[in-house]
């Protein structure tokens, strides 16, 4: 659980554990699910939301697709 994955998107690296995802998210109220949407612990959110939250990235540098 607390290996960390690095990935890049948009030319941003990243280097995150499921201990981060899950402290990210542990407090934030998800929006609406219109259509694509992550489960996290039982909460479903927009993947825009969550992934922005967790990497700090505005929601305009990526697409959901």
């Amino acid at each position: 659980m607390n290996e960390k994955k690095s990935f890049t998107v948009a030319g941003n690296k990243f280097l995150l554990s499921t201990a981060d995802v899950l402290s990210r998210l542990q407090d934030l109220e998800p929006e609406p699910v219109r259509e694509l949407f992550v489960e996290v612990s039982g909460t479903a959110y927009p993947v825009k939301q969550a992934f922005a939250q967790v990497t700090g990235m505005q929601r305009g540098q990526f697409t959901s697709h």
